[in-house]
């Protein structure tokens, strides 16, 4: 996936990768398989499992942002719904509608959307528009 500067502007954000040790590495895998459904690849959720796992076991405190509803049942990390989050910067103009679009249109073209609404392109143009009337009122 191509999003200019989104690189730089994570690394200035979110710092050093954090990465799994030791006994981490089998909880990891306990987790995914937790996460998974029958027909599921053998490494989906595995990048939800590895930070879920680092955050439990490190006992660091964040939020765990994801598109990935089923995350919070498996944890008592708070979670945030990309979308969820990126509604909020609409709201309070931190980004705009226009950078909103080309985000979902990237995300669609590699199958990363999962929420109905979002992916229908009247119902994500009729969120966009309560979000913006969010803003002004």
């Amino acid at each position: 996936m191509n999003l200019p500067g989104l690189r730089a502007e994570a690394e200035s954000v979110l710092g050093d990768p954090i990465v799994p040790h030791g006994s981490e590495h089998r909880s990891i895998r306990g987790l995914r398989i937790l996460m998974a459904e029958p027909d599921d690849h053998a490494d989906q959720h595995l990048g939800e499992a590895e930070a879920i796992t680092i955050l439990e076991h490190r006992r660091i405190h964040a939020v765990f942002i994801t598109d990935d509803s089923k995350v919070s049942k498996h944890t008592n990390v708070p979670c945030v719904m990309t979308w969820d989050l990126l509604g909020i910067g609409l709201v309070r103009g931190i980004i705009e509608p226009e950078r909103v679009r080309q985000i979902r249109t990237k995300l669609l073209q590699v199958r990363r959307v999962h929420l109905a609404h979002i992916r229908d392109e009247t119902q994500f143009e009729r969120w966009i528009e309560e979000k913006l009337l969010s803003r002004r009122g």
